[in-house]
């Protein structure tokens, strides 16, 4: 049998913002807003450590769904070497036009409908993904099944309990009119607490869990995410509600 665990992380800023992230070892037989799926944006440390706990070397095949911009998968492709391959995936995958890397395969995958090699990579993540989609437990079900006897998995995805106790009061009653929008548009922020059950009834083991909150600065590339984000929000709001009491 093989082993799992999770591993989560929580990014907040201007308020609290949280991510849970989940790796796992399936049996022997992964914002959000995401600067960088949308817009440029720097490797994150944070999803490196968790890539290099689970073991990630020379000569694995790795897959990411839901790359963006390819920021893990050339991580990926650095940590297997000359022998390993690393596929990078997204239903869009013009974001990852210049993606020039040795040992690095971009290709489009929805990952609800399109073939995945199943029991085929020793590596599948995905990050700011699941949270995303409708049929979430569908979509998990078929990553897990991708990742080969003894492999690894890692997702990593929101859960927004401490933006639900924010201070000031001013910022925790934005971040609830947020979280109701989120519902409304079928956004689910709280995934990250149901993704250990929904792992181990795959028949994965060793399956944990981490959480990671932190804050950012005025001026860096998650305020500036965050700034453009809710003016665009703001005007979309706006406009639906001219068209309600048209």
């Amino acid at each position: 049998m093989g082993r799992a665990c999770t591993c989560g992380a929580c990014r907040a800023g201007i308020a609290p913002w949280a991510r849970q992230g989940l790796a796992a070892l399936p049996r022997r037989s992964r914002w959000p807003p995401n600067p960088d799926r949308r817009k440029g944006g720097g490797r994150y440390p944070i999803e490196r450590v968790y890539i290099e706990r689970l073991g990630v070397g020379p000569g694995w095949r790795c897959l990411e769904l839901g790359s963006g911009k390819g920021s893990i998968a050339k991580t990926l492709a650095e940590l297997v070497g000359p022998n390993g391959h690393v596929v990078a995936s997204d239903i869009d995958i013009g974001y990852m036009a210049e993606l020039k890397t040795p040992r690095l395969e971009v290709r489009r995958i929805d990952v609800l409908k399109d073939e995945i090699e199943a029991g085929f990579y020793d590596f599948v993540v995905a990050r700011a993904l699941l949270h995303h989609l409708p049929l979430a437990r569908n979509a998990l079900e078929r990553m897990v099944a991708a990742v080969k006897p003894g492999g690894a998995f890692l997702s990593i995805e929101p859960d927004m309990l401490p933006a639900t106790v924010a201070e000031p009061k001013s910022m925790r009653l934005f971040w609830q009119a947020w979280l109701r929008w989120s519902e409304n548009s079928g956004i689910d922020y709280f995934i990250g607490r149901k993704m250990p059950a929904w792992l181990d009834s795959l028949g994965l083991q060793g399956v944990g869990g981490e959480g990671h909150t932190a804050h950012f600065n005025g001026g860096s590339d998650w305020a500036t995410y965050w700034t453009s984000t809710l003016s665009e929000l703001v005007a979309h709001e706006i406009r639906l509600d001219d068209a309600a009491h048209a």
